[in-house]
């Protein structure tokens, strides 16, 4: 009997740590033996957990222990990496159903982590945003950022031969990092505001500058997260210019009534210096903290020229 019950709480340990834990997550022994007591299994201490995880091991389960942050199991049999491609490819086909989308989730949820079962649960969300994207544009940038070949696109009426460096997924999104011939400014797009997209099979024989790019991602995520978000209210003066329609690229959640758009965002320098390059067309008037901030960052930038 003892021993049946011993092998039941080791399953359910284990269990825990698969829908718990990944690379990025760990769990503690004590939100396993909470965990534990939700399931049936009472009055479980730390002591118990860490013999458990020793015996998992002893098995050939690949547990990680984080000091400060408790275990991870290196056991799903998808990786981050492929569930993103099951997912992009989901979203991209038509003949396939929120239905059918749901009924795949339910048999891939109990071998993954429930942080990857959000990343396919977001892939009916993903299917809207890339509607209208191919996954040939996509096989397109991947093969000319590998063979280092100039793309040429069509974007916001305008076409241009330019250089890309990346491809990356930002809340849902395809964005594309890349720059021209003639400037050394890195720029970013999304995917699917591109209207056309073709190979030049030119070379650029320019370097790849995936650090650059990289650390353009790192300061955009810290400036628009969704996490710690002040919402701030704008006044748009020019409601005929490309505005409206770039602060819906840049933002997931605006909401716009006539001239006055509000949003959601993680108040950095990184955001001041996006409403700073619409000039005077575009006015912080809320919250009275973000319009005192956004008065010191102007007054920063204007101290380098009155030095």
């Amino acid at each position: 009997m003892k021993t049946a019950i011993y092998k039941d709480r080791l399953f359910k340990v284990l269990a825990i740590l698969i829908e718990y834990t990944d690379s990025e997550h760990f769990i503690s022994a004590k939100k396993i033996a909470e965990l534990l007591s939700d399931k049936g299994i009472k009055d479980i201490d730390r002591k118990t957990i860490v013999y458990d995880i020793k015996a998992l091991r002893e098995v050939g389960f690949s547990i990680t222990s984080n000091t400060g942050s408790g275990y991870s199991i290196d056991a799903a049999p998808f990786i981050k990496a492929e569930l993103k491609v099951i997912s992009d490819l989901l979203s991209t086909l038509k003949n396939i159903s929120d239905k059918d989308i749901k009924t795949l989730n339910s048999k891939l949820s109990p071998f993954i982590s429930i942080y990857d079962q959000k990343l396919l649960k977001d892939t009916h969300i993903q299917k809207e945003k890339h509607r209208g994207i191919s996954l040939f544009y996509i096989e397109m940038v991947l093969q000319a950022i590998k063979n280092e070949e100039y793309l040429l696109i069509k974007a916001k009426g305008k076409s241009s031969k330019i250089i890309p460096y990346l491809l990356d997924l930002e809340n849902g999104y395809y964005y594309l990092y890349y720059a021209y011939e003639e400037s050394d400014k890195i720029y970013h797009l999304r995917l699917d505001n591109i209207k056309e997209l073709n190979y030049s099979s030119l070379k650029h024989h320019k370097p790849m500058r995936y650090d650059e790019c990289r650390k353009l991602i790192s300061e955009s995520y810290n400036a628009y997260s969704t996490e710690d978000l002040m919402e701030v209210k704008l006044k748009v003066y020019d409601l005929d210019s490309y505005i409206i329609d770039d602060l819906k690229d840049s933002f997931d959640n605006v909401i716009i009534n006539k001239d006055i758009v509000a949003l959601k965002v993680r108040i950095s320098d990184v955001f001041f210096s996006k409403i700073f390059s619409y000039a005077d067309k575009v006015k912080i008037i809320a919250p009275v903290s973000a319009i005192e901030r956004f008065k010191l960052y102007l007054s920063k930038v204007l101290d380098i020229y009155t030095r």
